[in-house]
C-alpha cells in the first residue's frame, strides 16, 4: 500500500478533541471561579454589617476627639 500524503504538516496539526477538551476545562474552571448567589448575599450582608461599625467608630471618633473623620465604604464590587 502507497501511504497518503498529506497537504498538511504533521507537526501543525492540533487534534480536533484538544479545542472541545480545553473549552470543557475552561468551563467547569470558570464555573468554580463564579460565586453562588447566596454567597454574594453573605458577603453583601457582612459589607453591609461593616459598614455600619465603620460608622459607629466616625461617631465615637468624633464625640472622643471633636474631630470628624471620613472613612471610605465597602461595596461588593470591591471584592470582585
Amino acid at each position: 500500500m502507497r501511504n497518503k500524503n498529506s497537504y498538511m504538516d504533521t507537526n501543525q496539526l492540533l487534534s480536533e478533541s484538544f479545542f472541545k477538551n480545553l473549552k470543557r476545562t475552561l468551563s467547569k474552571l470558570t464555573k468554580k471561579m463564579r460565586p453562588k448567589g447566596s454567597t454574594e448575599r453573605q458577603v453583601a450582608d457582612n459589607i453591609r454589617d461593616f459598614n455600619k461599625g465603620v460608622e459607629g467608630f466616625e461617631k465615637a471618633w468624633e464625640k472622643l476627639y471633636g474631630k470628624k473623620i471620613n472613612l471610605d465604604r465597602l461595596t461588593v464590587n470591591d471584592f470582585k
